[in-house]
């Protein structure tokens, strides 16, 4: 059985290099496979130097976490230049401030 309480302290410290380890989302193999989009788009953000890109849910949503600010935003601007019709959003959490992406 997994326990929470790695999830849960990497939550409570901010640790995001720890959550982009510890998330997981047992739907994206079978998103990826019916839509082979969401594998491209992951491999644009990868290139934008975003780290461990993940499919949100169901597949509606590819995100990144991102350590600071200026490496969402400027993922963000180079992705929402090499891809003009995505719709490429930064956002933060309520207590840090800082950026995902």
């Amino acid at each position: 059985e997994k326990t929470p309480a790695p999830l849960l302290a990497a939550l409570r410290s901010g640790d995001i290099s720890t959550l982009r380890d510890l998330l997981y989302n047992a739907l994206e193999p079978v998103v990826e496979g019916l839509y082979p989009a969401v594998l491209q788009v992951k491999s644009e953000m990868r290139s934008a130097g975003l780290k461990n890109p993940m499919v949100s849910g169901s597949g509606s949503t590819v995100f990144a976490l991102c350590e600071l600010k200026e490496e969402a935003e400027g993922a963000a601007k180079h992705l929402r230049s090499e891809h003009p019709k995505w719709r490429v959003f930064t956002v933060s959490t309520a207590s840090s401030g800082e950026g995902e992406c």
